[in-house]
């Protein structure tokens, strides 16, 4: 339900910017909801599933088998 997630894992000791920066900036993103936090996620992972997905066979639409597919860049 959501296809531009994005994850990113940076070692604490690779960031430029002294501990105390990063804290603040992280709390203000998780509080704005611009980031989830991986433990909080690991947690209580239902508090962010908040779109319904089915896995019913009537909910699922199969792709057209004549259709070609173009790469990026193909003219």
């Amino acid at each position: 339900y959501v296809s531009n997630i994005k994850l990113v894992f940076i070692p604490k000791d690779a960031l430029k910017t002294n501990s105390e920066t990063f804290r603040n900036w992280f709390h203000s993103a998780i509080s704005c909801g611009k980031i989830i936090s991986l433990p909080d996620y690991l947690k209580n992972p239902a508090h962010y599933h908040t779109l319904h997905y089915s896995h019913e066979v009537d909910s699922i639409t199969l792709g057209d088998p004549s259709r070609k597919f173009k790469l990026k860049g193909d003219s």
